[in-house]
């Protein structure tokens, strides 16, 4: 399996333990990547995470130094609290690891220096509310 596909797979992991017995505020109904299709009567909130660009930034070899990033889409009905967009950016600080000193408890390869939330608030006829949240990480993949 490519490095990538695992870092993937890692990123939905860690989005699914975004609920409150895990000591979230945030109890996303669904995580969704970004090939699927929530179905219209998705229980909120709920995200959905794909990637928006992977550029190499190093070579040695057979080996190249990649940054992956990523935007996750955090859905909310668009009767919900305008804190709840808060609440969720936080929860995603945290589930990532943004708020640890310590490495170790850091996403794998979370280039902390860099991330943003933008809200985007229901229109006229669309009824949901979004966050999205991007961030980026590095990984090493090697091409045999």
């Amino acid at each position: 399996m490519p490095r990538s596909s695992a870092v993937d797979q890692a990123l939905e992991d860690r989005l699914k333990t975004i609920v409150p017995g895990n000591g979230f505020i945030t109890d996303l109904r669904g995580v969704f990547g970004p090939l699927d299709s929530p179905k219209d009567n998705q229980p909120t909130p709920y995200c959905q995470w794909s990637v928006v660009n992977d550029s190499r930034t190093g070579r040695a070899g057979k080996q190249c130094t990649r940054m992956r990033s990523y935007q996750i889409e955090v859905f909310f009905s668009k009767a919900a609290a305008h804190g709840a967009l808060s609440d969720a950016h936080v929860d995603l600080i945290r589930c990532f690891g943004f708020d640890q000193l310590d490495v170790d408890r850091q996403f794998p390869g979370l280039v902390g220096d860099e991330e943003e939330a933008t809200p985007v608030y229901p229109a006229q006829g669309v009824h949901t509310m979004r966050l999205l949240f991007n961030f980026s990480v590095t990984y090493v993949e090697t091409y045999r």
